[in-house]
């Protein structure tokens, strides 16, 4: 689990630990819109950069986080198979060229605290909402609902899991 835009998990998830912010509500210090000028000093970035990225930093080149859009591609084209055994839950996603991917339900990591596994998945975008500071979009899903927009206020501090994509 990975707060947004940061390289390694860690024991808390808080605007405190948080390093690309200043510890305080609405105060990011990277990925700030021209709308958000009377919290934060913009940048205009809403992606992830390399150096922000996840999965470019642990997997290499030419691999990255997925995209907002993306995330709803694969939420509204793929077929989701939801998976339920010993050995773990989520959902079986094929695509409509018969490939597929395992995504279990990670749950979601705020404080200390590591909530919903195994019940709840929560993916992260690189995507930055430009609309709303300390919040990126995230794909989110349950046995019964599949939906990129569901959650998509997730705090950027909070902990999720990343999946990446290979260009």
């Amino acid at each position: 689990m990975l707060a947004w835009g940061e390289l390694e998990g860690k024991s808390e998830y808080t605007l405190g630990t948080y390093r690309l912010g200043t510890g305080e509500f609405w105060h990011p210090t990277k990925y700030v819109s021209d709308s958000q000028t009377s919290y934060s000093t913009p940048d205009g970035l809403s992606r992830l950069e390399a150096e922000d990225d996840a999965a470019t930093n642990m997997l290499g080149d030419g691999w990255r986080m997925p995209t907002r859009d993306e995330l709803t591609e694969l939420a509204e084209k793929c077929e989701w198979q939801w998976v339920a055994n010993a050995d773990s839950t989520g959902y079986r996603v094929t695509g409509p060229n018969g490939n597929s991917i395992f995504l279990p339900t990670t749950g979601i990591c705020s404080g200390r605290r590591h909530l919903l596994a195994g019940a709840e998945g929560y993916y992260w975008s690189s995507d930055a909402i430009t609309y709303l500071l300390d919040v990126a979009f995230a794909l989110r899903f349950t046995p019964r609902i599949i939906n990129h927009d569901n959650y998509k206020e997730t705090p950027r501090s909070n902990g999720c899991a990343v999946r990446a994509v290979k260009e």
